[in-house]
């Protein structure tokens, strides 16, 4: 007879791919890509690594592959931002992930040739 140990999971939730822009501008709109596999409702958020703020914050149903997460940079410079993906509900027994995101951003204006 096979006793399992433990607590049975009630879903998955896998960050499979997170998109991103190297290099942006002060105060510009930063799109993030984020893939990934769920069996259960997903909330997915953009948080500032060095101050902690959530820049974006969604909700995905199970089975909707992606999402775009949208976060302004604040000042110029190296930002380190994470993608976190959790359930919505909070009882349930599902490991959340994480993966993080570095952006370069400037603060010189772009020049163009016309």
């Amino acid at each position: 007879m096979t006793v399992p140990l433990g607590q049975a999971r009630d879903g998955v939730i896998t960050i499979l791919e997170v998109r991103s822009p190297r290099s942006v501008q002060t105060a510009d709109r930063v799109p993030i890509d984020v893939r990934i596999d769920a069996t259960c409702p997903t909330r997915i958020r953009l948080t500032d690594d060095e101050t902690g703020d959530v820049l974006d914050d969604i909700v995905v149903d199970p089975g909707q592959p992606s999402a775009t997460l949208v976060g302004i940079p604040d000042g110029s410079g190296s930002r380190r931002w994470s993608v976190t993906a959790e359930p919505v509900d909070e009882s349930m027994l599902v490991d959340g992930d994480r993966q993080a995101v570095s952006i370069e951003v400037g603060d010189r204006p772009m020049r163009v040739l016309y």
